[in-house]
């Protein structure tokens, strides 16, 4: 585990632990789903010394296929890969996987679509990479969606 510290805070790589402290059983399933979602990769979560071992996830810059190097075809390519954590499975919160499973699959293309159109003007992605982001988050949503199910009813991602 490689870590950097800010006050209050270390960064730490992988994985996620203290799963029965705080609220991290909670957390950390939303953590599969992100990940299998956005496809996830070089996960980095800041571990609150001072909140009985929280954990949350940050630093997204590589998501998507390709890390910060996507483009829409690797978008498309890889539309039905899975991304899963990698991480123990142990302990999840099963009511909050159940939860977030049933989030993707009532999010609607127009709600990806509000929160991408909220990303700053003068970002420099075109149009039809925004359009590609847009239709991978909506064309993954079930099939995640599904993982994540699994996880909660105790299969394996």
């Amino acid at each position: 585990m490689t870590a950097s510290s800010a006050e209050g805070a270390v960064e730490v790589r992988f994985p996620p632990q203290h799963r029965g402290d705080d609220d991290n059983a909670r957390r950390h399933a939303g953590f599969f789903a992100l990940n299998d979602w956005l496809a996830g990769s070089d996960q980095q979560w800041l571990y609150a010394t001072g909140e009985d071992n929280a954990y949350y996830s940050h630093d997204h810059g590589l998501y998507f296929p390709g890390g910060p190097n996507w483009t829409p075809e690797l978008l498309e390519q890889n539309v039905d890969t899975e991304y899963a954590l990698g991480a123990d499975q142990q302990g999840l919160d099963h009511d909050e996987l159940t939860r977030l499973a049933t989030e993707l699959e009532q999010i609607a293309q127009e709600d990806i679509d509000r929160q991408l159109s909220n990303l700053p003007a003068d970002w420099p992605v075109t149009d039809e990479e925004l359009e590609a982001v847009a239709t991978f988050a909506d064309q993954r949503r079930q099939p995640v969606a599904e993982r994540i199910r699994s996880l909660a009813s105790g299969g394996e991602q």
